[in-house]
């Protein structure tokens, strides 16, 4: 079964893009947060907690997390508010070693401003589905009320902000509508057998170690259909034999979702 961009994973596998959609600052800090362990877990909740549903004040306490190379694959972004002055998430007293953010004397003294852009973000990564059911990013239907794969059939609406959820009718104006990833989403599908993305396909340039990928701008989800439009979709693809022949399976990233599209030149 495919999987996607969950939220609520720190690892270097980890989603959250230039097109990151749904996700708020909110959301990114308790993903961020979800990851964590001891004293820093701790005092992660606690940033959280302060914050008080201030999307900015969450990204700035976001910002200051990944300054100490922790939760680096989450985007994020706004300006807000810090912890304040010599206290923060790690070892001690601080991010890292020491009484502050990294090596040095505390997390600021009193106030962040984040860049919006965090750390580099991780590459997309493929993920062939044995059978259907199509991801569904920042919905909490998974294992420990994480992400996790819609029922065979139904689709995953992904909202602006809160949480996604899946069903069998159509997703409210403005939601990214997910109903395929693969070509196996489509099977029996009465608009037809192939996946589609809607949007524009454009180019992430390299960033650190992480290589030049494919995204997609003005994306606004996935379905299933007897061919692509051409100029405004493409074809959906997590491996090669999705495509047709000659063309190969690109990793490709947008909104909360690492899928790919079908290429002949290989971005």
């Amino acid at each position: 079964m495919g999987m996607g961009m969950a939220a609520v994973a720190c690892s270097s596998s980890t989603q959250g893009t230039t097109n990151l959609g749904g996700g708020t600052g909110c959301t990114q800090l308790e993903a961020c947060c979800t990851s964590l362990t001891g004293t820093a877990a701790a005092s992660c909740a606690s940033g959280l907690t302060t914050a008080a549903g201030n999307s900015a004040t969450c990204a700035a306490d976001l910002t200051m997390i990944q300054a100490a190379n922790l939760c680096t694959g989450i985007a994020s972004s706004g300006t807000g508010t810090g912890f304040g002055t010599g206290t923060g998430f790690g070892t001690g007293t601080g991010v890292g070693t020491g009484t502050g953010v990294g090596t040095g004397t505390g997390t600021s003294t009193g106030s962040s401003t984040g860049t919006g852009s965090g750390s580099c973000e991780s590459a997309p990564k493929l993920f062939v589905e044995t059978v259907a059911g199509v991801y569904c990013p920042y919905s909490a239907i998974g294992s420990g009320g994480k992400a996790g794969e819609c029922p065979a059939g139904q689709t995953c609406c992904e909202p602006t902000t809160g949480t996604s959820t899946c069903g069998t009718t159509a997703c409210a104006t403005g939601d990214t509508s997910w109903e395929c990833l693969e070509a196996i989403d489509c099977t029996g599908n009465a608009g037809g057998a192939v996946c589609c993305g809607t949007g524009t396909l454009a180019t992430q340039a390299a960033c650190g170690t992480i290589p030049a990928y494919a995204y997609a701008t003005g994306f606004t989800g996935t379905t299933c259909a007897a061919s692509c439009t051409a100029g405004t979709q493409f074809q959906i693809c997590e491996q090669t034999s999705d495509c047709p022949t000659s063309q190969t399976c690109v990793a490709t990233k947008a909104k909360g979702g690492d899928f790919g599209h079908c290429s002949t030149t290989g971005m």
